[in-house]
């Protein structure tokens, strides 16, 4: 019998599996050490995480969320890079 392997998106995420806080993959994805991580939670810049275990020590974020803040982060990267394309624009035209 072979094993399925993990579906994947293009940032090698798995949607349905449970990425730990401070897993080198986790702060990898989210680009932040982990004092930067618990501040951006308390900021409402990252979602709260859930608990992997009973006693609430192992804490994490199902890999969806993780792909759903690279999207919305890709998006707003995306409008600043529009945003100063047509302010670019604007200041050549006014001046010329």
């Amino acid at each position: 019998m072979t094993a399925k392997k993990p579906t994947t998106n293009e940032w090698g995420l798995n949607p349905d599996f449970i990425y730990r806080k401070f897993d080198p993959i986790t702060l990898n994805v989210i680009g932040l050490g982990p004092s930067q991580v618990n501040e951006a939670i308390k900021r409402g810049e990252l979602p709260p995480t859930v608990s992997v275990t009973e006693s609430g020590r192992a804490t994490g974020w199902l890999g969806s969320q993780l792909i759903e803040l690279q999207r919305k982060r890709l998006a707003k990267a995306i409008e600043r890079a529009a945003a100063a394309v047509r302010k670019d624009r604007s200041s050549t035209t006014t001046t010329t």
